[in-house]
């Protein structure tokens, strides 16, 4: 077991935190007060327009002026801190004229990036126009098989480990020792192991009902979520991992704190106690929270000492 966490200083600089706008600026300010040591960066996509987000939710949410202002305040708050600053280009359908407007307006803001989450497809023309950035392989390009991650042939400074893979330690690996880049674990973004990749919502609904059906929804959520003690008990082996990505852009900052804090003290069951609502801390997927009423904290733990057995 992993001693003394916070003492050993295993989580300095561990996580990968999307921006959720839903904030003041004064909350983000307490955030990274609070929490900035934890956070390694805050990625976000830039509120250019809808073709840049792939949540509905968070394109909805830049419609209003507002909130694009406070995005470029929360951008040089992080600037002026020791966090890093991460931009996402993980739709489908920009063209290089819509990287060079990023880059125009991350120059007329004064933003400094530090790392640019990107579909392969991209990869030149980002690494073109963005020379000095650090690229990471989306999780939005996640094979389906551990030879597909082999393949991954252009070179990434970290590329993003999720869905059916979030226990593999091959997978870990071969992102480490073979292609010679970070690890990044997405921890709780709560995906289908069978889904074979982001298609639509009903897809993504249709996955889980089925599974549910030939299991139950606490295994499905035991399957697809990362409690901390996994981690901190060391239910497999995440030595490999340099990052531990949250998703969190379509949640709040008190949301973040929360879950970062579960699991820099390992004190998820404390979290439960107070309402089974925080259950969705450690898995965003949606379909899960019609039955967090019913599931029980020591049985989950039993169903994953089982999995991770299997593993």
């Amino acid at each position: 077991m992993l001693e003394n966490l916070n003492e050993n200083n295993i989580w300095e600089k561990r996580f990968s935190v999307g921006i959720a706008i839903e904030t003041t600026l004064s909350d983000f300010e307490g955030m990274l007060e609070n929490y900035g040591r934890y956070i390694d960066n805050f990625y976000c996509s830039l509120p250019l327009g809808d073709k840049f987000h792939g949540r509905t939710h968070v394109a909805n949410q830049f419609k209003n002026p507002e909130n694009i202002q406070k995005f470029w305040e929360i951008a040089k708050m992080i600037n002026k801190s020791d966090v890093g600053f991460e931009i996402v280009f993980n739709t489908d359908k920009l063209i290089e004229e819509d990287f060079y407007m990023c880059r125009n307006e991350l120059e007329k803001h004064g933003i400094t990036v530090d790392k640019i989450a990107i579909l392969d497809k991209y990869y030149e023309l980002v690494s073109a126009i963005f020379p000095n950035v650090k690229l990471v392989n989306s999780v939005n390009n996640m094979p389906n098989t551990l030879d597909g991650i082999r393949q991954i042939s252009h070179k990434y400074d970290e590329i993003v480990i999720g869905r059916q893979f979030i226990r593999n330690i091959d997978a870990f690996h071969i992102v480490t020792e073979e292609l010679g880049s970070d690890c990044v674990l997405l921890v709780n973004n709560g995906c289908s192991h069978i889904c074979g990749g982001c298609r639509s919502f009903d897809y993504c609904n249709d996955c889980y009902e089925k599974e549910k059906k030939r299991t139950s929804a606490e295994y499905l959520y035991a399957l697809q979520s990362i409690l901390p003690y996994e981690i901190s008990e060391e239910y497999f082996d995440t030595s490999a991992v340099k990052l531990f990505k949250l998703s969190t852009r379509n949640a709040d900052t008190e949301f973040i704190c929360k879950c970062i804090d579960s699991y820099i003290h390992d004190n998820g069951k404390e979290y439960v106690d107070k309402s089974p609502h925080h259950y969705l801390m450690w898995s965003r997927l949606m379909w899960h929270q019609d039955h967090f009423d019913s599931f029980d904290y020591e049985r989950i733990r039993s169903i994953k000492q089982e999995i991770c057995k299997k593993r």
